[in-house]
C-alpha cells in the first residue's frame, strides 16, 4: 500500500478473480478491525470487467459516466489487466503532449 500509487488491488482466489479491495476499503478495514481483519470482510464483490477487444473510448465512456474507478480485463475468465480512471486520464494527457509536441 505504502510503495506504490495503486488504489485498486484485484483479488483472486487461485485464477479466479473474486473481489476488488480499493485502498479507502482496505484503510476502513483496518481502522474497523485492525491488523487481524480479513480482506474478504472489505472486498467489494460486485466488480465491472471489460473484454481485451474493447475500445478504448468505450471504457473511457463506461469510467467517466458512472462512480467506476476501475474495470479488470478479463480474458475466458483470467485477468489480464486492469484500466482504472487515473491511468486512463494519464494515458490522454501524455497523448495531449505527444500531439502537441509533434505539431
Amino acid at each position: 500500500l505504502l510503495k506504490t500509487s495503486q488504489t485498486e488491488f484485484p483479488i483472486a482466489s487461485g485464477d479466479e478473480i473474486i473481489g476488488l479491495l480499493t485502498r479507502n476499503a482496505l484503510l476502513h478495514g483496518l481502522a474497523e478491525h485492525g491488523t487481524g481483519g480479513y480482506v474478504n470482510g472489505s472486498m467489494n464483490r460486485e466488480f465491472t470487467t471489460a473484454d481485451p477487444e474493447e475500445s478504448l473510448e468505450e471504457l473511457a465512456n463506461a469510467l467517466m459516466s458512472g462512480s467506476l474507478d476501475c474495470l479488470l480485463v478479463m480474458e475466458n475468465d483470467l485477468l489480464i489487466g486492469m484500466v482504472t480512471r487515473e491511468n486512463l486520464s494519464e494515458l490522454l494527457v501524455i497523448r495531449q503532449i505527444t500531439a502537441s509536441k509533434a505539431s
